[in-house]
């Protein structure tokens, strides 16, 4: 609405003298429509609260003549902060994730300034993975458990590799959570390895020295083209 607007707080008519209004919403309003545009949720203290750790803010406005809707909640600030600080440990640039809400349901979108470089895609979806996998180990929610397969690791940096699985460790320990990842040995023998010592965290080896060695003990035969269809 244009022209003057006023957010009003009044005394109930029992109310004493001596009693404040403060407590009423007044700054948290103002609060709410900074988060909303975008303000850094560390400076909106108010909205860090547990029983607001769920709620999403809604903003209606209208701009040159377009009407808006933001819609802005705790989880999703902390899972962008966390998708940052992980990107950051991998390539020394923190990684923008942007989350949009679509017909569909939500839509996301990653930036980060090593992309198109091997490797940096599916190092992106291990950042995001394990941000999620934070949060919900810490709000109970969920199994607890995280797993990869060693496709995310292909044709990755061992550097990148080493140090995501180095940050793994440190997150799975400090939030609470169980870690599970599959590799093949080639891509642990190099020698940026030397500051991650995976040997202590292999609960089991497989190898194709025999078939004794493959995880169901034996080595199934090809589907024929008939199996497929039955």
């Amino acid at each position: 609405m244009g022209g003057m607007n006023i957010l009003l707080a009044d005394q109930a008519k029992d109310s004493e003298e001596t009693e404040s209004t403060n407590g009423l919403g007044k700054s948290t309003f103002v609060r709410i429509v900074h988060f909303c545009l975008g303000s850094d949720f560390s400076r909106e203290k108010v909205l860090d609260h547990p029983e607001l750790k769920n709620v999403t803010f809604y903003l209606d406005f209208e701009w040159r003549g377009a009407d808006y809707t933001v819609a802005r909640r705790q989880a999703v600030d902390e899972v962008r902060a966390l998708f940052a600080e992980f990107t950051s440990v991998l390539y020394k640039v923190p990684g923008r994730l942007s989350v949009d809400v679509a017909q569909a349901g939500y839509r996301f979108s990653f930036v980060i300034d090593r992309e198109g470089s091997d490797g940096v895609g599916q190092m992106v979806i291990f950042c995001f993975d394990l941000a999620v996998a934070c949060l919900w180990a810490r709000s109970k929610a969920g199994l607890g458990v995280l797993i990869h397969d060693s496709t995310l690791f292909a044709d990755v940096d061992p550097r990148q590799i080493s140090s995501a699985l180095s940050l793994a460790k440190k997150k799975s320990e400090e939030f609470g959570f169980q870690y599970i990842c599959c590799l093949n040995s080639g891509s642990t023998s190099n020698e940026h390895f030397k500051n991650f010592d995976i040997d202590p965290f292999v609960r089991l080896r497989l190898t194709d020295d025999s078939p004794k060695g493959r995880l169901l003990g034996k080595q199934l035969r090809p589907r024929e083209r008939h199996d497929l269809h039955n």
